[in-house]
């Protein structure tokens, strides 16, 4: 199942390149409901995209809860970081509360661009169930 959950989630350990910024940005916040739909067939219960617009400068992480059960970020970490600017590198803790079926922003990455240079940057997310009952909670590396 491991091999299909990292097939399904469309973003762990992706590496991203970035171009040049446009003036208007038009960006779709809604992963694909095929991968959601594959994903949720593997078993996961967060799935995880990077949103960009053509020519951006910037990335936007989002999770999406595809679980029927409140789901904590415990922490997610952006490393292997090439001209990324501010302190979007690191290890962040704690993350948002991701309600069943909602849709978060995790972090905007903002690239440093000089001329001919690409920013790329990995990324993984760390999440667990909170327990609304005496069930407890199930700990999950996505």
């Amino acid at each position: 199942m491991g091999a299909l959950r990292a097939a399904t989630l469309l973003t762990l350990g992706l590496e991203v390149l970035c171009a040049k910024r446009l003036r208007a940005q038009i960006i779709n916040y809604h992963a694909d409901s095929a991968k959601i739909a594959k994903a949720a067939d593997a078993g996961a219960s967060l799935v995880h995209w990077v949103q960009t617009s053509p020519g951006a400068e910037e990335h936007t992480i989002y999770v999406r809860n595809i679980s029927q059960q409140l789901i904590r970020v415990t922490s997610y970490e952006i490393y292997n970081c090439v001209d990324v600017r501010g302190r979007a590198c690191g290890i962040h803790s704690p993350g948002p509360l991701v309600k069943p079926g909602q849709t978060v922003r995790l972090i905007v990455i903002d690239f440093g661009m000089r001329r001919g240079s690409n920013g790329s940057y990995q990324y993984r997310v760390s999440s667990t169930f909170v327990a609304t009952d005496s069930t407890p909670p199930d700990t999950t590396r996505h």
